[in-house]
Parts: structure tokens; C-alpha cells; sequence
């Protein structure tokens, strides 16, 4: 049994509050008098623990993008019931040649919200961060772990996965116990980029959907974003400062070890190949580590709120 580190109940507590905070505001928004907030023209859709928090706060330091109240809104998904009105009290009124966006790395793996995003959002691009999945797993593992969401060792938690996501689709998406148990338990689901790509080309014109690796990001941020604008035909961007967000070292021994990394791999190599046939890529992900080096990215849990 795995306890949660120190402080990571207080924060969740504290983080759970604020967001309560906001969701009361979004709601006092939606029912003030004049007009409401316009809908995002960015949404970015995943994945958790790709750098999504990263990329948000450099969008958001755009020039001609004025943020929302807050990160994660999950109305497409978690919180569709509540309506756009209360989805438009998140976002403010935008200025004249200004945009708002989105974060929310739930709606990439959510089956339902490729074809609410088409119905809700007909004109928004959408930004699919893709990390190794490898990777991405084991840093979804670490962050639930130090939330206290995940009691067991790694390789027993992707045991466990089929199971739980079973069980979700038992409860239903559309229950709040279901999702977030398909949310909290997707380890390698979330890692399957092709099968959910699939899903949202089949409701969103490709030209809508950037794809761009969470690697390129981490490595070389300001020519990756650059890109980015450019391709969505923002103007270019300057003094932005390009720090990455959600990012600390752990000390603790990796349960990535050597042979499950392989294990990993092996059962990633197939959808990888898949992905990069779909998006043109020569090759997705090299080998990340050697076998017998340690995980430099070992430890990338959030110390804000859980992310989706």
C-alpha cells in the first residue's frame, strides 16, 4: 500500500476548493445580465502529463489571446450537462481581434466529445499534445500516486487496468464515479494516440486538429510554439517566457524498470507505427532511455490540481 506524500491530501483539498470557487463563478456569469463570454477558438484536447499545463500559460501570454477563468473546464465532457451558458461564464468578452482558449486533456481520450466539440465548437482548432506513451503512463502513474488516487505498484496498476476500465464502462462516462475512474485508471488507454485521433477525424476536419509531440515541446519550446502560432494563424509572439510548468525531480527508486519499460514498449510498437502512418511521421519515439540507464523523467507528478 502506497501512501500519498506529504501535503498532497491538503493540496487536493485546497485545489478541489478552488475549483468549486470557480465553477460558482462560471455560474454567476452565466446568469448576469449582458452579453456572454465567447467560446474558445483554441482548445487543447491532451494529452495528461504532456506538457498541456505548459503550453496553456504560453498561449495564454499571446498577445491577441486573453485567458479563461482557469485550466481543465471539462465542460465537453465531465460537466456537458450544465449547458454553454455556464460553459461561456468561464471565458471572458473578448476585445476586438482577441482570442480565448482551452485545456482540458480529458477530451482527447472521452469518446463522447469529438462530436460535441464539432456541434458546440464548428470553428475551433484543437491541439493534441503527444507524449511517449511510455512515459506519459508511468508520469500518470507518479501523479496519481502522489495524490493519494492510486494504491498500488506500478506494474500492478496496469495489471489492474483492464479491470478498471471495465468497471468505468459498467458506471457509465456519464456518471462523475465512472469517469473519473476511467480517468484516474487509463494508464495505457491514454497511450493508444491512433485509436483516439480516429475518433475525432471522424467529426473534425484534420486541418482543425494540430498534432505535435510533447517532446519537441519540452526540448525546444520556443520554436515548437512559434510553429504553432503560425500554423493557426496568430501573429508572432514575443516575451513570452517559456518555462516548464508541473516539472520536479523525484528521488525515489523508478518502478520503470528496465524489463517493464521493454514490456511497454513492446505492447506501444503496434499503435505507434499505426500513428505515424496516420500522421506521416517517419518514426514517433526512439527508445527514451537505455534499458540500463536510469528515468530522467522519473518524477513529473502535478503539485496543482489532478489533471485529466
Amino acid at each position: 500500500m502506497f501512501a500519498p506524500r506529504r501535503g498532497a491530501v491538503r493540496r487536493r483539498y485546497v485545489n478541489e476548493a478552488k475549483h468549486a470557487v470557480t465553477m460558482s463563478r462560471a455560474w454567476a456569469r452565466n446568469i448576469a445580465p449582458g452579453p456572454a463570454g465567447d467560446l474558445p477558438s483554441i482548445v487543447i484536447i491532451g494529452v495528461q502529463r504532456g506538457g498541456t499545463t505548459s503550453l496553456f500559460r504560453y498561449l495564454g501570454a499571446h498577445h491577441q489571446i486573453v485567458a479563461p477563468l482557469s485550466k481543465e473546464l471539462n465542460y465537453l465532457s465531465l460537466h456537458y450537462g450544465n449547458g454553454v451558458g455556464w460553459y461561456r461564464g468561464h471565458f471572458p468578452r473578448l476585445p476586438e481581434g482577441t482570442q480565448t482558449l482551452e485545456a482540458s486533456p480529458l477530451y482527447l481520450v472521452d469518446p463522447r466529445v469529438p462530436a460535441r466539440a464539432a456541434a458546440e465548437l464548428p470553428s475551433t482548432r484543437f491541439i493534441a499534445l503527444l507524449r511517449n506513451p511510455v512515459e506519459r503512463a508511468y508520469s500518470h502513474y507518479l501523479h496519481n500516486l502522489e495524490h493519494g488516487f492510486e494504491p498500488l505498484p506500478f506494474v500492478d496498476a496496469l495489471e489492474a487496468e483492464p479491470e478498471r476500465m471495465a468497471r468505468a464502462e459498467r458506471m457509465g462516462l456519464d456518471t462523475r464515479r465512472g469517469l473519473m475512474l476511467m480517468r484516474n485508471s487509463s494508464y495505457a488507454h491514454r497511450g493508444l494516440y491512433a485509436d483516439h485521433l480516429s475518433r475525432w477525424y471522424e467529426h473534425v476536419p484534420r486541418e482543425r486538429v494540430h498534432v505535435l509531440r510533447s517532446e519537441d515541446l519540452f526540448s525546444d519550446p520556443e520554436t515548437t510554439f512559434n510553429t504553432l502560432i503560425d500554423q493557426m494563424g496568430l501573429e508572432p509572439a514575443s516575451g513570452i517566457t517559456f518555462k516548464r510548468m508541473n516539472h520536479w525531480e523525484d528521488d525515489s527508486v523508478t518502478q520503470l524498470t528496465p524489463e517493464v519499460r521493454r514490456q511497454l514498449e513492446e505492447r506501444f510498437r503496434a499503435p505507434n507505427e499505426r500513428l505515424a502512418s496516420m500522421l506521416g511521421w517517419t518514426e514517433t519515439w526512439a527508445r527514451a532511455v537505455a534499458p540500463e540507464q536510469p528515468d530522467p523523467d522519473r518524477g513529473v507528478p502535478s503539485r496543482t490540481s489532478p489533471s485529466s
